[in-house]
């Protein structure tokens, strides 16, 4: 009987040479590799045409039998050529043993890496010392997991890798570059992937998740064309703020005129004083309003947004207090004047700038 769960291909590469292929999807040993010398035979048969190609190894599993993820680990770290894994959706259980082989490992960003506990399925009746037998016994198999684990260096403790393990964690391509089991994040693959009552399905190959997970699994699959934000829009957030506080970016600061409304001049500025609070950012810009005729109404919103911002501890937001300040040593603050009423028009880009940057300002809170 066929027992065989992988496939293997040779291909001749751009460069002339031939490459190998070995293709994991889907369960890992279907049938049990444990006391099994055919299926092991086989495998190792066929990694042995391979010659000394260099060797890709793509995957797209939930795991399954851990003696033959290991032996298959084993098989690989010993394989001549270079071994190169690619994640092409799931990576989950024992298929993480798999591809712990790899001289390197490419996740794309879509992807997911998960690894948890050993378990065992029992079908049987057993007495308190069986089951404790069989509690030491997915220990000593933990064990040789955490080994596999360690051995590439992964930049986690061996007690808080277990922990991990415990929890059953679902790793971001990010994350799991950070932790190192894998080494880069490659491009998007095309994924159709479904969740349903506990069971993930992405191109046909399923993986049971705990419920716990599933907002962390459905953020990570859902994200697929996503793109996170730009370095460039740190600029477009201190353009967003020179429109807002009424300064041309492209140009000198224009000087206002006096208005000879007094009364009502007095009375903004008072209400604009009114808003200190001893926050340097605030009263910042508080002056730079009181110099552009804006009023209360106009920077609330923005000043509520800094109200509780601790001091800026990145580039964007120096750059934010850098803008302000900058403003300030301009001398337009030394002169009055009475806002004019805007065009609908230009009320409309005001408030979508006003949104903009409060959005910005609150995603930057505590900001390391």
């Amino acid at each position: 009987m066929n027992k065989k769960f992988w496939s293997f291909s040779n291909s001749i590469g751009q460069n002339g040479t031939e490459q190998s292929e070995l293709m994991l999807y889907g369960d890992i040993s279907q049938r049990s590799w444990w006391g099994d010398e055919v299926t092991p035979k086989q495998f190792a048969d066929d990694l042995a045409r391979c010659g000394t190609n260099d060797l890709t190894v793509r995957i797209n599993s939930g795991g399954g039998d851990v003696f033959a993820a290991q032996s298959i680990y084993n098989m690989l770290k010993s394989y001549v050529g270079q071994v190169t894994v690619m994640i092409d959706g799931i990576c989950a259980s024992a298929a993480t043993i798999v591809a712990c082989a790899g001289d390197k490992v490419v996740m794309p960003s879509n992807a997911l890496y998960m690894i948890h506990n050993p378990s065992v399925c029992l079908l049987d009746s057993y007495d308190a010392d069986e089951l404790e037998k069989i509690t030491n016994y997915l220990s000593s198999v933990k064990q040789t997991i955490v080994n596999v684990y360690l051995q590439r260096n992964v930049n986690v403790a061996e007690d808080e890798l277990k922990q991990f393990m415990d929890n059953e964690t679902w790793l971001t391509a990010d994350e799991a570059k950070s932790y190192g089991f894998i080494d880069e994040i490659g491009g998007d693959v095309a994924e159709q992937a479904v969740m349903n009552k506990g069971l993930l399905v992405v191109n046909k190959v399923s993986c049971k998740y705990a419920a716990k997970n599933a907002a962390k699994i459905e953020q990570v699959i859902n994200q697929k064309g996503a793109e996170p934000m730009p370095e460039q829009n740190e600029k477009t957030v201190l353009n967003k703020i020179a429109e807002l506080l009424g300064i041309d970016t492209q140009a000198p600061v224009a000087v206002p005129t006096a208005n000879d409304a007094v009364t009502v001049e007095r009375e903004r500025i008072a209400a604009l004083d009114a808003m200190k609070n001893g926050n340097e950012a605030v009263n910042r810009i508080i002056e730079v309003a009181k110099a552009n005729g804006q009023s209360v109404n106009d920077i609330k919103p923005f000043v509520d947004s800094l109200v509780d911002m601790p001091k800026p501890q990145n580039k964007a937001l120096e750059a934010i207090t850098q803008l302000i300040q900058d403003n300030i040593q301009s001398g337009a603050q030394d002169v009055g004047a009475v806002a004019t009423p805007p065009a609908d028009d230009a009320e409309v880009r005001r408030r979508k700038a006003l949104d903009e940057v409060v959005n910005f300002a609150n995603s930057m809170r505590g900001a390391n």
